[in-house]
């Protein structure tokens, strides 16, 4: 289950290769007892009939609609090679019988975690989820960025209304975390990131404010 695999998908929605309906019929088929496609990711419980259980399954999907030939990308991951994907919904974790695989367990338990973390920040009216359009917060960058952003380095970010295209083809407007010229996932945002500008109070907090808005 190792490296990418190109090929012509099976399944398509309205002129686009329908993702989750490709690797459910075509990948893992007869054995699926559960899957989600969780933005590029595909997340299956699969049934191991020989063995009477139910893992994990983590497919990276990569989607080129306009490559007639091969227009959609796979990497397969089963659970125990450690996958560093962890936003499988619970109804999938839930579904997977025992396992005494170490690697399994921490993937299954960071999985948890996230889960455990979005439900929290949900109640949070200051994650990064609730936060309002035009909020403006400072950090300091937690990794080296493909921008050029290195590690260290002081980010200011605005939360902004943004078209853009997903890696699906489609496109949508929804709100995003904006340097002025790239977006940044939540998962790369410092999670000791401070408010310099709450529009909800139209107040704007100095960076070097004790005072200020830290989360």
């Amino acid at each position: 289950m190792m490296g990418w695999t190109s090929y012509k998908a099976h399944e398509y929605k309205r002129g686009r290769v329908d993702v989750k309906k490709e690797l459910d019929q075509w990948i893992v088929g007869d054995n699926l007892a559960d899957s989600a496609l969780v933005g590029s990711t595909y997340y299956a419980a699969v049934r191991d009939r020989s063995e009477g259980r139910i893992f994990g399954l983590v497919a990276l999907t990569s989607v080129n609609n306009k490559d007639p030939d091969f227009n959609i990308s796979v990497k397969l991951m089963d659970e125990t090679m450690g996958p560093c994907q962890y936003t499988c919904p619970k109804r999938i974790l839930d579904k997977l019988t025992p396992t005494d695989d170490e690697y399994a367990l921490e993937w299954r338990n960071r999985c948890y975690e996230q889960i455990a973390e979005k439900n929290r920040q949900r109640r949070d009216p200051n994650s990064l989820k609730n936060l309002p359009e035009d909020t403006e917060i400072v950090f300091y960058a937690i990794s080296d960025m493909e921008d050029g952003t290195k590690q260290g380095d002081e980010v200011l970010l605005r939360k902004e209304m943004c078209r853009y295209r997903k890696s699906n083809g489609q496109v949508v407007t929804d709100l995003r975390w904006i340097d002025g010229a790239h977006a940044w996932k939540e998962e790369h945002i410092a999670k000791d990131f401070r408010i310099l500008y709450d529009p909800r109070t139209d107040r704007t907090y100095k960076k070097n404010d004790e005072q200020g808005m830290t989360v």
